[in-house]
């Protein structure tokens, strides 16, 4: 059957198809169907039909990666602004200024293996 549906009525009205499986499996497949932003019913059919789903990206992750990235660009600028004023920072604002860029890259990788896992 194509993507256009041959026949007469809506889906609701045809026969169901049933498919055993496991619980693990079961969690398995509403996982997947999650992650491709789709029903049950239409991940199983599309991967049925030959059709691979996409997954859809987590815009949540994104809006975290965005912020990050956006907390790295500050605080490289406030580093590159230490390095060439005359001005000096203290040792403990250097200190700090360094642990926070590690917090903003960390903070970017975890969230970013979040979207990797989210793919199928």
């Amino acid at each position: 059957m194509s993507r256009s549906r041959k026949g007469k009525g809506t889906r609701r009205t045809t026969t169901p198809i049933n498919v055993w499986c496991l619980p693990a499996e079961r969690e398995e497949l509403e996982r997947l169907a999650e992650t491709a932003g789709l029903s049950m019913s239409a991940y199983l059919r599309q991967v049925g039909t030959g059709y691979q789903p996409r997954s859809v990206v987590d815009y949540d992750q994104v809006a975290i990666m965005a912020r990050a990235n956006a907390d790295l660009n500050r605080l490289g600028g406030l580093l590159k602004m230490w390095l060439t004023n005359e001005e000096r920072l203290t040792p403990e604002q250097v200190t700090q200024l360094t642990k926070d860029i590690a917090a903003a890259n960390e903070l970017l990788k975890q969230a970013a293996k979040k979207i990797v896992r989210s793919k199928i």
